[in-house]
């Protein structure tokens, strides 16, 4: 099943949005800083243009600390890691992962969110 509609079928006390974007230059053009508490994203999202996405989150990070952005990649990357988390990634996780650990996850980041306000 589809990491989008896991997220979805979880039994998670937060209330779970889903948006899709399929390309960094979607993302960058629909992304609505103040709608969101938990930003997840996908290694798509991520490898098509990386220098220019962390340059983005780095930018939401400030203007919004109490988000929290969950990364999700199919490959472990030292370099996108790190990156990721100079850019202000609360969460980097290597998929697959259980839906016990994804929702540990998103409720840690939503936990997390609460505190920074």
């Amino acid at each position: 099943m589809h990491l989008q509609k896991r997220i979805e079928n979880l039994s998670v006390k937060y209330k779970v949005r889903v948006e899709t974007t399929f390309s960094f230059k979607e993302f960058a053009e629909t992304i609505n800083i103040g709608k969101y508490t938990v930003l997840i994203l996908t290694n798509e999202t991520v490898e098509e243009n990386s220098k220019k996405l962390f340059g983005l989150l780095q930018t939401i990070s400030q203007k919004s600390p109490k988000i929290q952005i969950l990364l999700f990649v199919k490959e472990k990357n030292i370099a996108i890691a790190v990156e990721a988390f100079k850019a202000g990634t609360f969460q980097y996780v290597k998929l697959p992962v259980r839906d016990e650990e994804l929702k540990l996850v998103i409720e840690n980041g939503y936990r997390t969110s609460a505190t920074n306000c």
